[in-house]
């Protein structure tokens, strides 16, 4: 944590204890001489705060958009009022969005299902679920779908993708598309609809769906990750059903729309080399994160950084090996002028990924700014 950041949560800790007329009492009068950073450990000033003190710091460092920090003095907070429901709401959330998925799951148990927040430990709760491959669960969880149209989508997509894991893959393919919405929405569940055909097997299936999805090239405008996504696995998918010529059609198409994209540059030379392809997709827990990452990477070109960074930390909760997701997280770091998170996810992205130059070159600028 930078030294302006750590004295900003100092003095928020300090000024409340003052206001109250506590400092002296709490012990934390050393804290408010502290001149630099070194002098007072986070891990102390976090064990020494009020409540006040505590629910202000992390109040602060979740504004600064250091979750970490947050996550800790709400921690805090809730240590010291542990029946305090709005703690835990604000506990719950701060541990979501830091990739602590199970600690947000245990918070989640203990809230009271009403209010704003009951769609989201909802679907956090059918995350675990899903990770943990207890497809009943997932619908058992998500029985009530509310909310918006992006709302109504995760939760049918996630639990599709339990009615795959489970084995009723055309039940999943079915459900993956039985849904109204915009167009965008259709794009996204033609996808993953394509994704479960492709991943049991059913290619000639898949590639009809997968063709859909890419028809509307205006969605690649608010999903442009997805509609890349979507061409990767349509060229799969025509590669496994020995339809050469259509996957390297498909993946002209992709270069006009994005030419140094460099997955379709590792599919040309898979293509010459006449090496047989994986589906994109291959298990449900891939394909719940597939949704997470879709979701995310659309919120976050939108400027919805904290939402997108909460999903792009359930995708990879349930995929903690995909590249994609790897560098979304570290691209919302990125713009959140946090290149030490950020390093932390291009380290994940290893040797055999089409983006591993990228996120080693970004890794290496990083140190240099660190």
């Amino acid at each position: 944590m930078n030294r302006s950041l750590r004295l900003r949560l100092l003095n928020s800790t300090f000024a409340v204890a003052l206001t109250l007329g506590l400092a002296a009492g709490m012990g934390l009068a050393p804290l408010a001489q502290a001149k630099t950073e070194d002098e007072v450990p986070i891990k102390d000033v976090v064990a020494q705060a009020s409540l006040s003190g505590s629910f202000l710091a992390a109040q602060v460092a979740g504004n600064d958009n250091d979750d970490v920090n947050a996550v800790a003095f709400y921690e805090r907070a809730v240590e010291l009022d542990p029946d305090n429901g709005e703690l835990k709401r604000l506990l719950f959330l701060a541990l979501t969005a830091n990739g602590r998925i199970q600690d947000a799951v245990t918070v989640a148990r203990k809230m009271p299902q009403t209010g704003d927040d009951t769609a989201v430990t909802r679907l956090v709760v059918a995350v675990d679920a899903l990770r943990q491959k207890s497809w009943s669960k997932v619908g058992e969880t998500l029985n009530k779908t509310t909310g918006g149209d992006l709302d109504v989508m995760v939760e049918e997509l996630l639990k599709a993708w339990a009615m795959f894991g489970a084995g009723d893959v055309d039940g999943a393919i079915k459900a993956a598309q039985n849904s109204d919405g915009p167009d965008w929405v259709q794009v996204v569940r033609n996808y993953h609809a394509g994704l479960m055909a492709s991943a049991a097997s059913k290619d000639s299936e898949a590639i009809p769906l997968l063709e859909k999805a890419t028809e509307n090239e205006a969605a690649a405008a608010v999903l442009s990750e997805t509609f890349l996504r979507a061409i990767e696995a349509l060229v799969r998918a025509q590669v496994r059903t020995g339809a050469l010529d259509d996957a390297e059609k498909t993946l002209e198409r992709g270069f006009s729309l994005l030419p140094s994209h460099p997955p379709f540059a590792a599919l040309k030379t898979q293509l010459a080399e006449k090496k047989a392809l994986n589906p994109l997709v291959t298990s449900a827990t891939q394909g719940g994160a597939e949704v997470f990452y879709n979701v995310g990477s659309a919120i976050s070109r939108q400027g919805g950084a904290p939402l997108a960074q909460s999903y792009l930390q359930l995708a990879d909760n349930l995929n903690p090996g995909s590249d994609v997701v790897s560098l979304a997280l570290a691209g919302v770091f990125e713009n959140q002028k946090r290149p030490e998170r950020a390093n932390v996810f291009y380290e994940k992205i290893d040797a055999k990924s089409p983006f591993h130059r990228r996120a080693a070159l970004e890794y290496a600028l990083n140190l240099n700014t660190m």
